[in-house]
């Protein structure tokens, strides 16, 4: 697998969620930084009347041009640095640990944190201006026309910071949000190839592992989002810190401010993390001449010598038959209990196919005779 496949994969994917999610983006900024006591159904009306580019895709070219940036930097060193972690993942003589993905996942959401902000700043300060009339929340009625201009604007009131604004909250919202982002989706990919859920239907798998991790990621950081987009909409100085802004904010909505747009945010991250997952893992396997990027699959080469004598005992009895056959044996007296699916035709003997179950502990696999993956 070469190490540039993830960049690009990541890259072509991040672009794709994004055009998805942005017109749900945009309502869900408005809702965190407005007033209290806007409604979403409001909220959407407003926006609906600075029609389509205008409202629901405003400040998008901005993040198009250097999303790719971020999704690329973030599934890069994501695939890379799990790579260095399990060096013989490739192998097949050890699998990728969950514990090993998260830290992985923490890793690339860390990579990506300081092309990361100044966009995230300029994109949310034009998504806040979105307000009735066309009147800018920005204090002195600017609307700036793109993000040149709100550029201009930030650097000019607030220098070089001010592009920088909001980025240890944003630390730490993204590095254990994609952590957890990354673990999550591994997590319910494996869960529906355990229970056979959508077989031979990977496409469909891939895009409910996707939405299933982003729906997990949003739903535990929208405090920490809150405060970043209240943060980085403030051209005013309004918010200090973090903790002046987590006060003034409880002060102005009480707790429930905290989990402003959270049903807007789950209803983007279905679709969009759906949507990117699905892109990024065609692209790469497609760039990997077919080789799956994802799935904790364990592939056995060379056969090991210690295969329980019991064990071996059973695996003759089955092999010794001359039919076409698909049997299933369980050892229960084995510490790790192994499946052994016998896949034999007049052709083909003798061809093992074995898996090890997790029983809450370490993996491993037991080899005898000719064995290879499924």
């Amino acid at each position: 697998m070469s190490a540039t496949s993830d960049y690009i994969a990541g890259a072509v994917g991040g672009c794709a969620g994004l055009v998805v999610g942005h017109p749900f983006d945009t309502v869900k900024i408005l809702l965190q930084t407005e007033a209290r006591g806007i409604s979403t159904w409001a909220t959407l009306k407003n926006v609906t009347q600075h029609g389509l580019m205008q409202g629901y895709f405003r400040g998008l070219a901005f993040p198009l041009a250097s999303y790719g940036l971020l999704n690329s930097i973030l599934f890069g060193v994501y695939g890379n640095s799990l790579r260095l972690m399990t060096p013989l993942a490739a192998t097949g003589h050890v699998e990728k640990s969950y514990r090993d993905i998260f830290m992985a996942g923490c890793i690339g959401g860390a990579a990506q944190l300081i092309p990361a902000c100044p966009i995230d700043v300029v994109k949310i300060t034009l998504q806040a201006q979105i307000a009735e009339h066309g009147k800018g929340n920005n204090g002195n009625g600017q609307f700036f026309k793109g993000p040149v201009e709100a550029i201009g604007a930030i650097y000019k009131k607030h220098g070089f910071r001010g592009c920088f604004r909001g980025l240890p909250v944003m630390a730490m919202r993204d590095i254990p949000a994609f952590g957890s982002y990354l673990l999550a989706y591994e997590w319910m990919y494996d869960t529906c190839n355990l229970h056979h859920w959508l077989k031979n239907k990977e496409a469909s798998k891939t895009l409910l592992a996707g939405g299933v991790a982003g729906l997990c990621s949003w739903t535990f950081t929208m405090p920490l989002d809150v405060v970043k987009s209240r943060m980085q909409a403030d051209l005013n100085g309004k918010f200090k810190n973090i903790l002046d802004c987590v006060v003034k904010s409880y002060a102005e909505g009480g707790f429930r401010i905290f989990f402003s747009g959270l049903p807007v945010a789950c209803l983007r991250a279905f679709p969009v993390n759906a949507v990117t997952f699905l892109v990024y893992t065609k692209t790469l396997k497609y760039l990997n001449d077919g080789e799956s990027p994802f799935g904790r699959k364990v592939k056995a080469e060379e056969p090991q010598d210690n295969t329980p004598d019991e064990l071996k005992h059973k695996i003759k009895e089955v092999s010794s038959s001359s039919t076409n056959m698909k049997t299933d044996i369980r050892e229960n007296s084995v510490p790790n209990p192994l499946t052994i699916m016998s896949k034999m035709t007049l052709e083909e003997k003798h061809q093992w196919y074995v898996y090890t179950e997790s029983l809450g502990g370490g993996d491993s696999i037991q080899l005898c005779n000719n064995i290879s993956e499924v």
